[in-house]
């Protein structure tokens, strides 16, 4: 399912919801509510630079793991 970008996040989360099918669990519309909204901020971090490349992830986890 592709969610309009200029969408409301109520107005996605309709969208999303209207998409499952009828026996779906009050826990499955939970969790794709969930999915929908940690893809959003992820697209808002890359959006402002909030990212690391794979060289500086590696790095910055081989400091934290010592």
């Amino acid at each position: 399912m592709r969610i309009n970008q200029q969408s409301t996040p109520k107005k996605s989360a309709l969208s999303i919801i209207a998409g499952m099918k009828e026996t779906a669990s009050y826990e499955d519309m939970i969790y794709e509510l969930y999915i929908m909204q940690k893809i959003e901020q992820g697209k808002r971090d890359v959006a402002e630079g909030r990212v690391y490349s794979q060289t500086e992830a590696k790095q910055y986890l081989h400091q934290w793991l010592k």
